[in-house]
């Protein structure tokens, strides 16, 4: 598939979104950083994936890395037309979280070409004693 196909890809997100249960605003902000990645995406990929790594819970800036799977099974770097947007929007899902869902050090979106999409989270480890 190649990147002029994605905007045809993304129609279907909201489909596609709807039976993972994404809402609104996560359709909106994965549609958004889709249209920033097609730019640098090669013409053939089985997957991207954009990883926002930040120090603390709550903090609103860290590391970002952007990847694509290709055909072949190699997964290797690429870069989006704008590296400020993916984490900017999906930085900015945090507010439809519950307060003890913001409280993620990383968040990994996943696309493929057939635009279904998965957003995971990842949470510092628990402190022993409850803290």
């Amino acid at each position: 598939m190649n990147r002029f196909a994605l905007p045809l890809c993304l129609a279907l997100i909201a489909p596609a979104a709807s039976a993972q249960k994404a809402n609104t605003t996560q359709v909106e902000a994965v549609s958004a950083v889709a249209e920033c990645l097609a730019v640098g995406l090669p013409k053939e990929w089985k997957q991207f994936q954009v990883v926002v790594d930040i120090r603390r819970p709550y903090a609103d800036t860290g590391g970002v890395l952007y990847l694509v799977t290709l055909p072949d099974g190699r997964t290797v770097p690429f870069e989006p037309c704008d590296p400020r947007v993916a984490p900017s929007k999906l930085v900015g899902l945090r507010e439809l979280q519950s307060d003890s869902e913001q409280g993620w050090t990383k968040v990994t979106l996943t696309m493929k070409p057939d635009a279904s999409f998965d957003l995971k989270y990842e949470y510092p480890p628990k402190k022993p004693g409850g803290g």
